[in-house]
Formats: structure tokens, C-alpha cells, sequence
């Protein structure tokens, strides 16, 4: 993730970056990726799934899962792990790793993540990631501004 100019979040992929210029970026059966962020239709390499944003939105999702709990969604140590947890196992919850996140936020995080394209947002711009960062933000302010009252008395 890097910030360009006009505070513009933007996600790159350096892995990818060096093959961007070949001219076949996939090959049936065959997953290409950085493994921590591959959707479960990118570890199965299947040509005939369709491949659209919302690659990019699991992506996106995994990102965001890091931004708020510290860590990515599903790890291990070796890529035949993450593949298993990627395509099997539930997003896990937020509220254990950070507590009073907004439900609203985990709801996000989770159709970001599902399992089935399908069954993910369309595309990034669908995400509704500005309201749940807006609630973040208000919760945040809020419990400073009574931390400020407590120390003021």
C-alpha cells in the first residue's frame, strides 16, 4: 500500500510488477499472486472461473483486515497453508484482535473476502469502507474526548 500525491491510497503488487510487461500474466492451473492476498479463484488457477475486480476486492479486503487487526486474515508459514486457509476457513472475527470495531466493519471485511466472486462486492467503489472508517474515527474521538474529560476534573 503507498500514499501518493493528493493523499491517494494506492495498492501495488512489486511481485507482479516485473512481469507486468510479458505477454501472459496467467497460465491454466497454474496460481499467480503474492499468497497472503490471492483470492480463493487465484490459488485454484481455474481458466474457466471468472477472473474481475473482484480479485482486486478480496485484495482489498485482505488489506483492510491488516490495516485493523495488525495482521492478515489467514496466515502460515508455507504457500500449500495459506492455500487451505484461503479456500476453507472462515474470515476470522476482528473483535478479538481489536476491540470495539464497529459490526458494520466485520460485515465489510467479510463479503470483501467470501469465498465465492460472486458473493463479493462488484468492485472496490461498491466497498462502503468511508462509513465504517467514519464510525471508527467518531467511536475514537469520542473516547478521547471523555479521556480529556476524566483528566480535566
Amino acid at each position: 500500500v503507498m500514499v501518493a500525491p493528493g493523499d491517494r491510497v494506492k495498492v501495488i503488487d512489486l511481485g507482479l510488477a516485473a512481469v507486468a510487461e510479458a505477454t501472459l500474466l496467467s497460465v491454466p492451473g497454474m496460481a499467480l499472486g503474492t499468497p497472503y492476498y490471492m483470492s480463493p479463484e487465484q490459488w485454484r488457477g481455474a481458466p474457466d472461473e471468472g477472473r474481475d475486480l473482484r480479485i482486486d476486492v478480496y485484495a482489498a479486503g485482505v488489506v483492510l483486515f491488516e490495516l485493523l487487526a495488525g495482521r492478515p486474515p489467514f496466515q502460515g508459514l508455507r504457500p500449500h497453508e495459506l492455500l487451505h486457509k484461503h479456500l476453507n476457513e472462515a474470515v476470522p472475527r476482528l473483535e478479538p484482535l481489536r476491540a470495539g470495531l464497529p459490526a458494520a466493519l466485520q460485515a465489510v471485511v467479510d463479503r470483501a473476502l467470501a469465498k465465492a466472486a460472486g458473493d463479493r462486492y462488484a468492485s472496490a467503489g461498491e466497498m462502503p469502507v468511508t462509513a465504517a472508517a467514519s464510525a471508527i474515527t467518531s467511536r475514537s474521538r469520542s473516547r478521547l474526548s471523555s479521556a480529556r474529560s476524566r483528566n480535566s476534573r
